[in-house]
Order: structure tokens, then C-alpha cells, then sequence
């Protein structure tokens, strides 16, 4: 699983906010290291969606902090 990270990693920063979300969810599915970093990145995306896609990732794999998420959702 660990080998499509670099290329969610890309489609993380496309310039299509429903790639970045999808990016997002993939994230959550594969999880480790770099995927909860990206995702921690992600919560400060100027798209409302994008940022409820990575706190449900976080929050899905258990990451350290992710119980902050419930700002994600109020906007920036």
C-alpha cells in the first residue's frame, strides 16, 4: 500500500479540489507516516471538503490529534 503514497502525495496538491479530496481519501486507506502527515497538511486546505476528507482519514486511522478535526468543519 505504501507504494501509491508518492503519487497521492501529487494528486494532494492538484489544483481540482475533488482530486485533493479523493487524494485524501486514499490517504486514509493506506495509512503510515507520510500519509498522516499529509493529511495534517491537508486540514488547512481553503476547501471546506478537502479538510473534512483528511480529519475523517485522520480520525479513521487513529491519529494523534485527530480528535481536533470538529474545527475542520466550522471552515478556516
Amino acid at each position: 500500500h505504501q507504494s501509491v503514497v508518492p503519487a497521492l502525495a501529487v494528486a494532494a496538491r492538484d489544483g481540482n479540489a475533488f482530486v485533493r479530496e479523493a487524494s485524501r481519501e486514499g490517504l486514509g486507506r493506506t495509512g503510515g507516516a507520510r500519509a498522516v502527515t499529509l493529511l495534517r497538511v491537508a486540514r488547512k486546505d481553503d476547501v471546506l471538503q478537502v479538510r473534512q476528507a483528511a480529519c475523517r482519514a485522520l480520525v479513521k486511522l487513529r491519529a494523534p490529534g485527530s480528535g481536533s478535526c470538529g474545527a475542520a468543519d466550522k471552515g478556516r
